[in-house]
C-alpha cells in the first residue's frame, strides 16, 4: 500500500512517517521530513533522543488549551512546540477534554440512549473542519508557518523534520496529512488508505483504556450493565474508528463550497498554488 509508515516509540501509538508516499508523477516524499502523531506527552527518554536524532525542529499541537493543559507535551531539545487550536472548544468525539475518564463514558452512553448517531456526528465534526473560520485560520497557519520553516532550514542547510499532532493522531491530523498529500499530489485512493490507517494503531489502545473503567460501569448500572454494552458497542465503535467517509464529508463540503477540495486549499485556506508548487519543491524526491 502507498501509505505512511508507523515510527514505533514507547510513548505514541500513531507516530508516522508521510516519507516514501508516491505521487501521481512518480515523486516520493522525503523520508524524515513529515511526521504526523499523537500527543507527545508520554515520550520516554529513549523516544526524545529518537526524535532529537530526526532533527526535529517544530512540533504543531493541533489540541485545544484543556486538552493541552491536561496532557502537556515533553519538552524536545532543539524542537518548538507550536500550539495551534483547531477547535478552541470542545467537539464530542474529536477533541478530549474530561478530566475524568469515567464521567466521559457515562455521559456518552446517556447520549447514545438518547439515540444519538455518532458516525454522523463524526461526519459532521469532519465537515467543520471546512465550515469553520477558526478551523480554516488553524490550518492556513499549519501550511504557511510549516512551508516557511522548511525554506529557511533549506536555506541553512539544516536537517528539519516538521511534527503535528492532536491526542489520538486521527481527526485534525488525519485531516491536516490528507491536505499535504493532496498538495503533493497523492491520489485520493491512497489518501483515504493512509487516513484509515489509524484505526490499526489507535482502536486497540482505546479498548485498553475501556477495561480500566468496566467495573465502575458495572457498579454504576446494575443489572442494565449488560444491556448499556450491547447497546453502545457500534456506536463507540463509529466513535474511535477512521472511516473513509468521515474524509469523505469534509471533501463533499468544500466541493460544495468551493466548488472542488483544490480550490479549499486555494480559497478557503488561502494556501496559493505558488505556495503549494514550492512546497512540493521541498518535499518531494
Amino acid at each position: 500500500m502507498n501509505v505512511s509508515r508507523k515510527i514505533e516509540l514507547d510513548g505514541t501509538r500513531n507516530l508516522r512517517d508521510l516519507g516514501g508516499i508516491r505521487t501521481k508523477s512518480g515523486k516520493r516524499i522525503r523520508e524524515g521530513a513529515l511526521l504526523r502523531s499523537d500527543s507527545l506527552h508520554a515520550l520516554s527518554g529513549k523516544d526524545v533522543e529518537t526524535l532529537v536524532s530526526m532533527g526535529l525542529c517544530c512540533a504543531y499541537d493541533f489540541r485545544n488549551e484543556v486538552e493541552q493543559k491536561r496532557a502537556p507535551d515533553r519538552e524536545i531539545p532543539g524542537c518548538l512546540l507550536i500550539s495551534n487550536p483547531v477547535f478552541p472548544e470542545k467537539m464530542e468525539g474529536v477533541t478530549h477534554d474530561e478530566e475524568d475518564q469515567f464521567g466521559q463514558y457515562i455521559r456518552f452512553v446517556e447520549q447514545v440512549m438518547e439515540n444519538l448517531n455518532t458516525e454522523e456526528l463524526m461526519k459532521e465534526d469532519y465537515r467543520t473542519f471546512v465550515t469553520s473560520e477558526h478551523s480554516r485560520n488553524s490550518f492556513h497557519f499549519f501550511l504557511t508557518d510549516l512551508l516557511r520553516r522548511a525554506k529557511e532550514a533549506q536555506e541553512k542547510g539544516e536537517k528539519a523534520a516538521f511534527l503535528w499532532h492532536c491526542a489520538a493522531g486521527k481527526d485534525r491530523t488525519g485531516f491536516a496529512a490528507a491536505l499535504l498529500e493532496f498538495i503533493f499530489g497523492i491520489p485520493k485512493e491512497d489518501i483515504l488508505d493512509d487516513y484509515v490507517l489509524t484505526s490499526r494503531y489507535v482502536n486497540p489502545g482505546i479498548q485498553e483504556l475501556t477495561g480500566g473503567v468496566t467495573q465502575q460501569m458495572k457498579d454504576y448500572y446494575g443489572d442494565r450493565y449488560e444491556e448499556m454494552v450491547r447497546m453502545v458497542g457500534g456506536a463507540v465503535k463509529a466513535l474511535v474508528d477512521s472511516r473513509k467517509e468521515y474524509l469523505e464529508a469534509s471533501w463533499e463540503k468544500a466541493e460544495e463550497m468551493y466548488g472542488s477540495f483544490s480550490s479549499f486549499i486555494t480559497e478557503g485556506l488561502a494556501f496559493s498554488q505558488a505556495d503549494q508548487e514550492e512546497m512540493r519543491r521541498l518535499f518531494l524526491e
